[in-house]
């Protein structure tokens, strides 16, 4: 007789179900592991320049006390006694958006700096350019004084090799 087919079915649900388990929890991780990768990480970020101070500091504070003596006086004395304080500051964790807006401030900090930088070059150069530009006006206008005479020039160069042309032409056609 052969198996019900309900009842296969349920063995292979049964067997999938202790695979996909066995491969979900084989990715947990001990408590040491997770402390080995912290300390890993923490390596490298001060690869990188980050600096760690710790939550709390060790201070020395000078406390009295009184003691009595032999003669029945009481004495004051300082002790020094290191007491755990809270470091002053605040924990402050940088995010990947924090250093996008950082990256994004310091382009518009380069951008307006150029921009003054321009506008400190151009205002200063104004001057100087409006100089430039009327010597060099002055210097074609001068120029075009001439112009006639390059005009007769061309003129000439024009007329001789024309008739340069005719004589050469003249000789290879009979």
């Amino acid at each position: 007789m052969s198996k019900n087919k309900y009842v296969i079915v349920m063995e292979d649900f049964i067997v999938y179900a202790i695979i996909c388990s066995s491969v979900f929890l084989s990715g947990c991780r001990t408590a040491q592991q997770h402390i080995e990768k912290i300390d890993h990480h923490k390596q490298k970020a001060i690869e990188k320049g980050a600096v760690f101070s710790p939550d709390t500091v060790l201070v020395t504070v000078e406390v009295p006390k009184v003691i009595q003596g032999a003669d029945g006086k009481d004495s004051l004395i300082y002790v020094n006694v290191e007491v755990e304080a809270e470091c002053p500051g605040e924990i402050r964790y940088i995010t990947k958006r924090d250093k996008r807006f950082e990256r994004k401030m310091e382009v518009k900090e380069k951008r307006w700096q150029h921009r003054e930088a321009m506008r400190d070059r151009n205002q200063k150069g104004k001057t100087d350019r409006t100089a430039i530009r009327q010597d060099n006006r002055t210097e074609r206008a001068s120029n075009r004084k001439l112009w006639w005479l390059w005009m007769l020039i061309g003129i000439v160069i024009g007329a001789g090799v024309v008739m340069l042309l005719r004589q050469f032409l003249s000789r290879l056609i009979p």
